[in-house]
């Protein structure tokens, strides 16, 4: 990684401030790993020695955040593997996913469950690895045959924990696995308030936990200053997830006004993932008890994502990418944005959920989501008019110029892993 700079993009068009207003002939001054000033480019100079980007013609923006991924570092669609596959084997991979979403523009991911999260976190922030800075999750909690359970290996296989879950049952057990995954690095906290496609023996429309127990983990994390997203695929679970006060419902397949009136109301966070159900039901390899469960989820998902835009829910960005090749980390990442846009967002709606929004969402918003004096300076130089269409964002050869915390990424081809053909 090259050292911290001096640097001064000018021209193009700078999506400035939280807002992600587009504006022109002005110019972002880059000192170290921090914004300077932003502001006409005639009141801010050339500084001597600076290193001048010329963004005539494209468009400037921040580093892009991704609020739902898993750092597994499996390459199989089966759940099971997820489980048994040899952890540093994992983690090895989870390195190379880890570059590879970097390279489309990621500067920031929410891990909501992996055993390789606060690795990763801690290898990118050391500087030992580059990827996305990490806001880890560790092991979220899951109930005992919950979303986060492995249902067809021998409990006694387990250990008590899944490759993203402590399997815990009642309310103190549930406050000692919250105090315990924060005792082993996580930023927030994770919880499985409903079944899911990806597990075999549970129903999306059923409860997790009961309301006691989801209570507990809220105001344990919350004690602890941790956030809590919860994993609520039915509306159940949903219902029972905000009435605790978390922070952010993942997924959200089947909300309805009265879920999305409480949301608005206590600032709960949408990352509705919805990349998600079409590679499940056409990924080979991908069991079929996911599929379906998957397939009369679709018209349903994107009525409860417009719903949840029109009634006013804050909405987060996040895609779920758990394993290649079902979810290729990067564009599988972008391929979110470009459903958001499909769905009504427009192109600037799309990028602040992925910028500014996301980093509340995370908590980080003194240092990330917006070209403003002060903030880390996470940019991009992008070809094209992001404001006319997410699109120039799908192929990589079009981010020009990509800083994280002011140091210019490496972005050579020759670095993206390869994965040999088999045979």
């Amino acid at each position: 990684m090259a050292a911290a700079e001096t640097i001064l993009i000018r021209g193009g068009t700078l999506l400035k401030g939280v807002a992600l207003n587009p504006v022109r002939g002005e110019a972002v001054l880059i000192e170290g790993e921090r914004i300077k000033a932003v502001g006409p480019e005639r009141k801010i100079g050339r500084p001597k020695g600076a290193r001048v980007i010329d963004a005539v013609g494209h468009t400037v923006l921040p580093g892009l955040i991704d609020a739902h991924v898993h750092w597994f570092g499996s390459r199989s669609p089966d759940p099971m593997m997820w489980a048994i596959e040899p952890k540093m084997l994992n983690c090895a991979r989870a390195v190379s996913d880890a570059y590879k979403l970097l390279y489309y523009g990621f500067t920031t991911v929410r891990d909501v469950g992996s055993r390789n999260g606060v690795a990763i976190k801690r290898a990118v922030d050391e500087g030992s690895i580059l990827g996305p800075r990490t806001v880890p999750a560790h092991l979220g909690l899951s109930m005992t045959c919950g979303h986060g359970d492995v249902h067809n290996l021998p409990s006694d296989w387990l250990c008590g924990c899944s490759s993203m879950a402590f399997i815990v049952d009642g309310a103190d057990n549930v406050r000692k696995a919250v105090r315990q995954t924060i005792r082993d690095g996580a930023d927030v906290i994770k919880i499985w308030t409903s079944g899911g496609t990806m597990s075999e023996r549970d129903s999306l429309e059923d409860q997790h936990f009961s309301d006691e127990e989801i209570q507990a983990a809220v105001g344990e994390a919350h004690a602890l200053r941790r956030k809590v997203a919860s994993h609520a695929e039915g509306i159940r679970g949903a219902r029972a997830s905000i009435k605790a006060g978390v922070d952010s419902i993942e997924h959200g397949f089947d909300l309805d006004e009265a879920a999305c009136a409480g949301m608005k109301r206590k600032g709960i966070f949408l990352v509705a993932t919805l990349a998600l159900l079409d590679r499940v039901v056409n990924t080979p390899g991908v069991p079929e008890y996911a599929k379906r469960k998957a397939t009369p989820m679709f018209a349903t998902h994107l009525r409860s994502f417009k719903l949840a835009v029109e009634m006013g829910v804050k909405i987060g960005s996040g895609c779920d990418a758990f394993s290649d090749p079902v979810t290729a980390f990067g564009p599988y990442n972008i391929r979110e944005l470009e459903l958001m846009q499909q769905a009504g967002l427009s192109p600037l709606a799309v990028l602040r959920a992925a910028t500014s929004a996301n980093a509340e969402l995370l908590g980080l918003e003194r240092d990330l989501g917006a070209i403003e004096a002060g903030k880390l300076a996470d940019v991009l130089v992008v070809k094209g008019d992001l404001t006319a269409g997410v699109a120039p964002l799908t192929d990589p050869d079009n981010i020009l110029l990509l800083l994280q915390g002011g140091r210019t990424i490496p972005r050579l081809k020759e670095l993206l892993p390869q994965p040999r053909q088999a045979g």
